[in-house]
């Protein structure tokens, strides 16, 4: 496989502190990585900066050989925040909302089925036509991610999307995402705080402490889970 993101030495700071510490990370396509460590450890920050929503201080951070240097369409950013959507817009509208200043100049019924397409992906057929205020947290990040991936990004950035929401919709979500992934075969970039949800999710998790790299972890070798836990416990 290609590398689609490669960042080299990269460091951010905010305010003399440093968050970032001369980073290395490659990612390739096609992969799920989850980005985990404790609470204010650069994880959010990494995400931000290869989304090109903020500016780096030094090193590298390419996408596909080219220097990112802002927000494009190639990477797509879902939050965890469930007021994402437009209030005043139904949930096929938010989803075709990307759509009507897309580079293909789409015409309405291309609009309209690609919109049903990524609706019925995400299981909320029979659901068009609600508003955001109908909907339960759950199926408001069901809607945010089907409106992401209906623009086709080579990159998915998620920043804790499901971190507010309880066990049994999370469980749910992690297989729609995992489906969603299997077949649309996008890159996605996860962060999280829950070990358990990055062992299910990602190909590798990558650890970051201390505004550092402190383990980079292949998920793909056959441990036993409850081992993996402890052992990513451990370092965290």
């Amino acid at each position: 496989m290609k590398d689609i993101i490669k960042i080299e030495k990269l460091t951010k700071t905010y305010e003399d502190n440093i968050i970032l510490n001369n980073i290395d990370l490659t990612i390739t396509e096609g992969e799920f990585v989850c980005l985990i460590g404790p609470s204010g450890e650069g994880k959010t920050t990494l995400l931000n900066l290869i989304g090109g929503f903020i500016e780096k201080d030094s090193g590298n951070i390419k996408f596909q050989g080219k220097e990112i240097r802002k927000p494009t369409r190639d990477c797509i950013m879902v939050f965890q925040e469930f007021d994402q959507l437009f209030s005043w817009k139904n949930l096929k509208e938010n989803i075709g909302f990307p759509l009507k200043n897309s580079r293909e100049k789409l015409s309405m019924e291309e609009i309209n089925n690609l919109s049903t397409k990524y609706i019925e992906m995400v299981k909320l057929k029979g659901f068009e036509n609600h508003y955001p205020h109908q909907l339960s947290g759950g199926m408001k990040q069901r809607v945010a991610l089907a409106r992401a991936l209906a623009t086709s990004p080579k990159v998915l950035l998620m920043d804790e999307p499901f971190g507010s929401l309880d066990a049994q919709t999370k469980s749910s979500l992690h297989s729609t995402l995992l489906d969603i992934w299997g077949k649309t075969n996008t890159t996605i970039i996860f962060v999280t705080h829950d070990v358990r949800e990055a062992l299910t999710l990602a190909d590798r998790i990558v650890l970051l402490k201390e505004g550092i790299i402190r383990e980079i972890i292949d998920n793909n070798e056959k441990i036993p889970t409850d081992k993996k836990v402890a052992e990513i416990t451990r370092l965290l």
